[in-house]
């Protein structure tokens, strides 16, 4: 799997990126990820990316000729499963959804920033628009790293497929009770006492 994410901030992936399952995932060659600093494809001295909104109004939108330069790019080199926009209002994250993004080959993620983009990035360039929860974080970046872990782990191992699997089919998705291995557990009586029977 390679995924290409394009970003203003691509220094954000550092620390989730070299560590835990994706790290191996990419020692591994399950994984290739490669980070577009999106003000590369700026062309004026200030490598400005934004721009006043259409009819005025508070904020900066994302403009359309950087994204449209890097993204004609990237397809002119190899074909794309998706071209995903990380936002808010797109379609919830779930675990059926990071199954089948598994699957794919390439997929590239465009990280929303300011007021959002352009909306002719969204009719032109974007084949589906996904969210990771119901609130506004300060940038795509956050969702994009959820986005990458998710579908990642579910290539990892048959172990790891099979967790998944179980927990998909069982009704407690969200919650399983684990004790660590036999043995004996040092806790003083008080917190002994509090333990459910």
């Amino acid at each position: 799997m390679r995924i290409d994410i394009i970003s203003l901030f691509p220094e954000m992936f550092s620390g989730p990126f070299s560590h835990s399952i994706i790290k191996r995932s990419i020692d591994k060659g399950l994984a290739e990820i490669y980070l577009h600093d999106l003000r590369d494809y700026s062309t004026d001295k200030h490598r400005s990316v934004d721009d006043y909104a259409f009819g005025g109004g508070a904020g900066m939108v994302m403009s359309i000729e950087p994204i449209a330069r890097c993204i004609e790019k990237l397809t002119s080199e190899r074909a794309y499963d998706e071209v995903i926009f990380l936002t808010p209002d797109g379609e919830l994250l779930n675990q059926d959804m990071a199954n089948e993004l598994s699957l794919k080959g390439n997929i590239m993620m465009l990280c929303g920033h300011y007021k959002g983009v352009d909306e002719r990035v969204r009719e032109l360039f974007i084949s589906k628009e996904i969210s990771i929860g119901d609130y506004v974080l300060s940038g795509g970046e956050l969702g994009a790293a959820v986005l990458v872990i998710r579908p990642t782990l579910s290539k990892m191992s048959s172990a790891a497929n099979k967790w998944i699997e179980a927990y998909a089919q069982s009704d407690g998705w969200y919650r399983v009770d684990r004790l660590q291995r036999a043995g004996e557990v040092q806790l003083g009586p008080e917190v002994i006492g509090r333990l459910k029977s």
